[in-house]
């Protein structure tokens, strides 16, 4: 029984180096093949140069023309040379009220960043702030300021700050500026 395993292995040892070295020479010669018929072909090719008349040629062009793309029409856009307003006037900043995403106080608009709790060691509590983002109007100057809770932005005076929205009051006025839309 050992006798013929070891003689099955022996046999197929025997026909993988014959493919190995078939498959060798048939990859040399081929390769060898390839050079000659590329150096035949290319000789050929520099013998014979085809020349068309400029009629058959113009003739050919004419046929494949009507597959060609029509140009592309390129339009100007009209410049628009209106003013871009920026920001709201007095009177308009003064109407403010209810719920807003940005608040404007004079050359400044005032987005929502976020709201944060933070412990107060001294006096054993959590106190919560909101960070907004001072934008000057004409500038685009930013920056990041902190607001507290009855902290004043004249006119106005924050009035309260939840998880959501920071809340200014001005006389009867009340502005919520909502952290999501």
């Amino acid at each position: 029984m050992l006798q013929s395993y070891k003689q099955n292995w022996l046999i197929c040892l025997v026909f993988i180096l014959l493919f190995a070295v078939w498959d060798y020479f048939s990859r040399l010669d081929s390769a060898t093949a390839n050079t000659q018929i590329k150096a035949i072909v290319g000789a050929k090719a520099a013998n014979s140069s085809v020349q068309l008349d400029q009629a058959l040629k113009n003739k050919i062009l004419a046929l494949f023309s009507g597959y060609d793309l029509p140009p592309e029409v390129v339009v100007k856009a009209a410049v628009n040379t209106a003013i871009v307003k920026q920001g709201l006037s007095l009177a308009e900043q003064g109407e403010q009220r209810g719920k807003l995403s940005k608040l404007y106080l004079g050359d400044f608009s005032y987005t929502p960043l976020g709201v944060f709790k933070e412990n107060d060691s001294a006096r054993n509590r959590q106190e919560i702030f909101a960070v907004l983002i001072q934008q000057h109007i004409k500038t685009n100057a930013k920056k990041e300021i902190k607001v507290a809770l009855n902290q004043s932005l004249p006119p106005y005076l924050v009035s309260n700050i939840t998880e959501t929205m920071i809340e200014f009051s001005a006389d009867t006025r009340v502005i919520q500026l909502s952290l999501f839309k």
